[in-house]
């Protein structure tokens, strides 16, 4: 509950934070009139401020084809920035659309907000065809990486039980970890707007046992340690809320391959040998035995979940909870009567057992990269100009 709690407490002070750094204003630096620009401070670098100013010269005079000659060559520098290039570009996009020159203007918006996924359209300071232009585009994530801090609760549950030997008792439940921390990778891509397939890389540790004791004095304690590699694969579908557009929902749903890569034992027991009604114990201990051969190296789980996160620019921190269903058993009940140390001397078989979890964690992730594409099915009318 303690993990829990402080995985609540930095999620929350995590996105107080970004809400801090965020600058809610965002300058474009266009004056509001239909055929005049004035482009903002940012070209004091290199010299670009008197190029820029001699392109916006050459839009406001009407002379939009020397401004397109040389805003594309200023577009080509490889060292501008990206407010730099943004300034640039916004520009040629408005100097083509002078021109009636709509494929040119098309790409050269497509190039801007490649440069700027997070552009911010004030449709106020543009021209009807510039803001028609942009808002014809679709930009969502593409790619994104990401670690995430969890708490997975393990559940073994017993399907079908076997016994080999009536002084011990078989029936008892397993006895496992009942939390574990744990960190690993994560990667997403949203193949679609709101629509994405997950995948994640985990490595992780079960802890399991059994006391079979019974009435006659009999006592037997096993212990296993099992490693795992585990991949899990879903989908997930994300809610954004108007109200509050950095926040998010969603839900998942998919499955996950679980590879057992270790499987050792240890195990024990006391076993008594009455001569004229007075017992004599016997002892046997055996450590790492290997239990691979008696074990599903591969089973499969179902999983959903849910979360909430706050996405601010190219950062995302979520918080959500996950459940995974067991497909098939741990164990594997056809190879358990051919270890023969197991059988003889320990009288031991398992059960049947499935994997259950619920997980609870949080995730800080990066977008690598964004998609820019125009809408399906997106009618852009961009008025034609009469220049009679």
């Amino acid at each position: 509950m303690k993990r829990i709690t402080l995985l609540c407490f930095f999620f929350i002070s995590s996105v107080l934070l970004l809400q801090a750094q965020e600058n809610p204003s965002v300058s474009q630096g266009m004056h509001a009139h239909v055929h005049t620009v004035t482009v903002g401070a940012g070209f004091k670098l290199y010299g670009l401020d008197v190029q820029m100013q001699k392109a916006e010269d050459l839009f406001n005079t009407g002379n939009y084809q020397a401004c397109t000659h040389l805003l594309d060559s200023l577009s080509r520098l490889s060292y501008l920035g990206k407010s730099d290039r943004e300034n640039v570009l916004s520009l040629l996009a408005k100097a083509y659309l002078e021109q009636d020159e709509t494929q040119k203007a098309e790409e050269t918006v497509r190039q801007m907000l490649v440069n700027n996924p997070h552009y911010e359209l004030t449709e106020a300071n543009n021209t009807e065809d510039f803001n028609l232009l942009v808002r014809s585009f679709e930009i969502h994530p593409l790619f994104s990486l990401g670690a995430r801090n969890t708490v997975l609760a393990p559940s073994i549950v017993t399907t079908k039980t076997f016994s080999l030997n009536p002084n011990l008792n078989y029936q008892k439940s397993y006895l496992y970890s009942k939390y574990i921390l744990m960190y690993y990778g994560w990667a997403e891509l949203e193949f679609r707007k709101n629509l994405s397939v997950n995948m994640e890389l985990i490595i992780w540790n079960l802890i399991s046992g059994r006391n079979m004791d019974g009435n006659t004095g009999w006592y037997e304690n096993y212990n296993e340690n099992m490693g795992f590699l585990e991949i899990p694969v879903y989908v997930r579908k994300y809610l954004k809320l108007p109200a509050y557009k950095n926040f998010l929902m969603y839900g998942s749903a998919g499955g996950s391959w679980l590879y057992m890569r270790s499987a050792n034992l240890n195990i024990s027991n006391t076993i008594p040998v009455y001569h004229n009604g007075v017992p004599t114990y016997y002892s046997n201990v055996n450590n790492n035995i290997n239990m691979l051969a008696q074990r599903n190296v591969n089973t499969f789980n179902w999983l959903v979940g849910a979360g909430i996160g706050y996405k601010l620019r190219n950062i995302t921190l979520t918080l959500d909870w996950r459940y995974y269903g067991g497909l098939n058993s741990l164990t594997n009940p056809a190879a358990q009567m051919k270890n023969e140390l197991l059988n003889t001397t320990y009288y031991y078989l398992d059960n049947t057992i499935k994997l259950n979890k619920t997980e609870v964690g949080a995730t800080i992730s990066f977008t690598i990269s964004h998609s820019v594409k125009k809408k399906p099915l997106q009618n852009t009318m961009i008025r034609v100009k009469s220049h009679f």
